[in-house]
């Protein structure tokens, strides 16, 4: 029995399917290990930018800090990010961050009680960055403790310009 071209035809796109599928379930798991991996690392880095962007806070009169609640080390890290205008009329807000080492996220919840989280990606040239949950622009450590802070800094601005 001949078998109609139609039927190989399908077969084979199946196989390719399937093959594809593997590739991509091999990709990931290679991805989830290395973040495993390096997430700890970059949970470092971010933790100095952070103290490095709120501790220059003074030169455009604000004041800030980065406070570093000391947990276990496989236990769930946790990190405070403070910027406040101080005067007569103060102003201040803060940003928690939660992270477990090896875990695909690192979790945030602000004042303001926004929750949110930073979800680590792997790019196709191996570097392990982050990505807003709601923003889909990669971010080293240094450049999301810029975002994190610089954001909290514009807030404080706008409030105190706006009266609040």
């Amino acid at each position: 029995m001949n078998e109609p071209d139609w039927i190989k035809n399908e077969a084979e796109r199946t196989k390719r399917e399937e093959e594809a599928n593997d590739a991509r379930a091999q990709d990931a798991i290679a991805a989830s290990f290395r973040v495993a991996k390096e997430g700890p690392a970059f949970w470092q880095q971010l933790l100095a930018g952070l103290a490095d962007n709120t501790n220059a806070l003074p030169k455009i009169e604000l004041a800030g800090r980065t406070s570093i609640i000391a947990a276990p080390e496989k236990g769930e890290q946790f990190c405070r990010v403070e910027v406040s205008k101080p005067g007569v009329f103060p102003n201040f807000t803060h940003t928690d961050l939660f992270y477990i080492p090896g875990a695909p996220v690192i979790r945030c919840r602000t004042l303001e009680g926004v929750e949110g989280g930073f979800v680590f990606r792997v790019l196709s040239s191996g570097e392990v960055v982050v990505v807003q949950d709601v923003d889909l622009m990669a971010m080293h450590p240094e450049q999301m403790a810029e975002f994190i802070v610089k954001r909290m800094a514009t807030m404080i601005r706008r409030d105190i310009r706006q009266g609040a």
